[in-house]
């Protein structure tokens, strides 16, 4: 059937594809009245297929653009955002700040008072011993993070207290028992301990830890450090 369907012409030789289709054509009684192609629509001959129109474009308008956009619904104020309003978490990394602050200045105030008894008057405490308390400010972590009431709430104080640390505001340490006046008796107690850090310090190096605990690890620190209330203030659900 290929060489006699080949037509040479011209000294080029290529097949005729007219040859074929009359070849082709006696096998058949007779050949279908209308045929549509799969470029287009296929239908039965009866009607005309439907041409979908397209939907025209319409350019947005400038009132359309300045309308305000809808937020999703706020859920306990942790979506809702503005210029003079903060979020849960921001609200609370400043607690923690403002907590961590007040309980610095509050326990150097105490020991002050503690050596000033001791001595007489703050003008009589030896100028070594004012040196080491100025130098060693820090407060008890788990007096100031743990709350007593909510390990979630104790979970939140930790997180958001690493956001002070990270920004260099802060620092949380493992100290060890320190003497602050071995002739008086004064000692600071050793274990986990916080401080705010000075502007001269914000380029020390920074270090990460990885730090595990559980609800039981809570309960007996909350017990070993005597915790009665967080100096974090209690949020209530």
């Amino acid at each position: 059937m290929i060489e006699q369907c080949r037509v040479t012409k011209g000294g080029n030789s290529y097949f005729d594809w007219r040859s074929l289709g009359i070849q082709a054509g006696v096998c058949f009684n007779a050949v279908p009245a209308r045929i549509s192609f799969l470029n287009g629509p296929l239908v039965d001959g009866k009607e005309e297929a439907a041409v979908k129109q397209r939907a025209k474009r319409v350019r947005k308008t400038q009132t359309d653009s300045d309308a305000e956009e809808e937020q999703p619904e706020d859920v306990k104020g942790h979506t809702a955002r503005g210029a003079d309003k903060l979020s849960a978490v921001e609200k609370n990394i400043k607690d923690v700040n403002t907590a961590l602050t007040q309980k610095v200045k509050r326990n150097y105030a105490l020991k002050k008072q503690k050596l000033s008894k001791a001595y007489g008057d703050v003008e009589s405490i030896p100028e070594r011993v004012k040196k080491r308390m100025k130098k060693n400010t820090e407060v008890c972590a788990i007096e100031l993070l743990f709350n007593p009431k909510s390990f979630t709430q104790t979970v939140e104080n930790l997180y958001h207290y690493s956001f002070l640390v990270k920004e260099g505001a802060a620092s949380l340490n493992v100290r060890d028992e320190k003497v602050l006046d071995k002739e008086k008796g004064f000692y600071l107690d050793g274990g986990p301990v916080v401080r705010n850090v000075t502007k001269k310090e914000v380029n020390a190096t920074p270090r990460q830890a990885i730090v595990s605990l559980t609800m039981e690890d809570w309960k007996d620190l909350i017990e070993a450090y005597d915790v009665q209330s967080s100096d974090v203030p209690h949020r209530e659900p």
